[in-house]
């Protein structure tokens, strides 16, 4: 349950949350102190599933510096990953599949002004659209993010958001938004 959007707008990216946990059993809804974006260093995330998984990518993860002229791509699913499987199975977390490898989960992340979608498996991916929504609500937020392409990000956001929360009961208010700005020289390592 969850709905998280990120948008990269000019360098820019902007992600939201809802505050809402869930128990798929009970379907009991536990409204959330804990906030599902945060920064850690350099990153801007944003998680659904697992609040441990969470936990760990804001307190347990050691942000790794970006070497100065690698590509943010291969940085990402190289030395960032590596960094969160590591942060994972140290604080043990996630599944050990056969052969020792281990699964995470869904995560967005802000890096270097570009929007990040990492999956179970530790894929990294980059949509060319320029936004992305993770989380039960997901569909809707697409829906939403389509339909107000000229719009604020900060209010595309919050409009997806509600979209979301009105049509799945895994997602409800309050809605927040964080903002990461530009990158800087020194954060990209030019």
């Amino acid at each position: 349950m969850t709905c998280i959007v990120g948008i990269v707008q000019k360098g820019i990216v902007y992600m939201g949350g809802d505050s809402l946990a869930s128990e798929p059993e009970s379907m009991d809804k536990l409204p959330m102190k804990n906030r599902k974006v945060f920064h850690n260093g350099p990153f801007l995330i944003g998680a659904c599933g697992s609040l441990r998984m969470a936990q760990i990518l804001q307190h347990g993860l050691k942000p790794p510096p970006k070497p100065k002229l690698m590509e943010d791509m291969k940085f990402m699913a190289t030395r960032f990953i590596d960094e969160v499987r590591a942060a994972f199975l140290n604080n043990g977390y996630g599944k050990i599949r056969e052969g020792g490898d281990n699964e995470g989960g869904n995560f967005l992340v802000g890096f270097g002004g570009k929007l990040y979608e990492v999956h179970n498996d530790f894929q990294v991916g980059e949509w060319s659209w320029g936004y992305a929504s993770i989380g039960s609500g997901r569909s809707y937020a697409y829906g939403s993010l389509f339909m107000s392409e000229n719009e604020a990000p900060e209010w595309r956001i919050t409009s997806a958001l509600e979209a979301a929360g009105h049509f799945n009961a895994g997602v409800a208010p309050p809605f927040y938004v964080w903002k990461q700005p530009a990158p800087t020289a020194k954060q990209v390592g030019r």
